[in-house]
């Protein structure tokens, strides 16, 4: 399971991740992809959000923006937001400015800005310009393999 999240209507999301990315690739395991489920303690319910969202992948990290349903997502193919709407997802690679399309972990900080982690560094995500900051080594980082640097928050709600 991925990070939880919850809404102010009682309900708690949350995405399911099989584990390794090999699951997906093997036949006999018929994986189609990992889910997005919620779940109302008090009423005792779970229900599913989207089954494969993101079809043949595992969602190792994802963050969920409870006011607004926005579903995040890092896979080995990127970072994915999830439309609440139409349910589709935009893809974002190193083409649009990702340092690298392994996303191992999602923080948001105070100002709606996404922070994903990736081998070679941290970037910041700007999700109403799709825009990106990166972080490496040089910005006194340390150097690869950043994996899970940004998946756990300080207390204080600094990243």
């Amino acid at each position: 399971m991925s990070r939880m999240a919850l809404r102010g209507d009682g309900w708690l999301y949350f995405s399911t991740h099989r584990g390794s990315t090999r699951i997906a690739q093997d036949p006999t395991a018929h994986f189609q992809g990992d889910w997005i489920l919620r779940y109302h303690p008090d009423k005792r319910k779970t229900e599913i959000v989207a089954h494969a969202p993101l079809p043949m992948q595992c969602m190792p990290c994802s963050l969920l923006d409870p006011d607004r349903l926005i579903f995040y997502a890092g896979t080995a193919d990127g970072l994915n937001v999830r439309d609440p709407d139409s349910g589709r997802f935009t893809h974002y690679t190193e083409h649009d400015g990702l340092p690298s399309v392994n996303v191992y972990g999602i923080l948001e900080d105070d100002s709606g800005n996404l922070w994903p982690s990736t081998n070679p560094g941290i970037s910041r995500f700007d999700p109403p310009t799709g825009s990106f900051r990166n972080y490496h080594a040089n910005d006194r980082l340390q150097p690869h393999n950043l994996r899970y640097l940004p998946s756990f928050p300080r207390l204080d709600t600094r990243l």
